[in-house]
């Protein structure tokens, strides 16, 4: 999804992303994820606060940070303490 973006005028990109995610564990209240695309944060996954087993998320992103080519997007874990872990990149 997140290659080959095209630059051109009314292009699509992919600005609303949908998917699940599983967790290994559960998830304090006020934890969220935070998308990453090309080391800049583009989306926030609020659903994860509170969360166990597997949720489902919707998330708008930036779309100004897609310009033309292949883009790498991470998940990240903000804990209520504001460390970030990476939980990687979506398959």
């Amino acid at each position: 999804m997140f290659k080959n973006i095209a630059s051109g005028r009314g292009s699509r990109v992919p600005a609303l992303v949908t998917g699940e995610i599983t967790l290994a564990s559960p998830m304090d209240v006020g934890a969220e994820g935070i998308i990453v695309v090309d080391g800049i944060a583009a989306g926030v996954v609020g659903e994860l606060s509170g969360a166990r087993d597997v949720i489902g998320f919707t998330a708008v992103l930036d779309y100004t940070l897609f310009t033309s080519g292949s883009h790498t997007v991470q998940l990240f874990v903000r804990d209520v303490d504001g460390r970030l872990t990476s939980a990687g990149t979506p398959n």
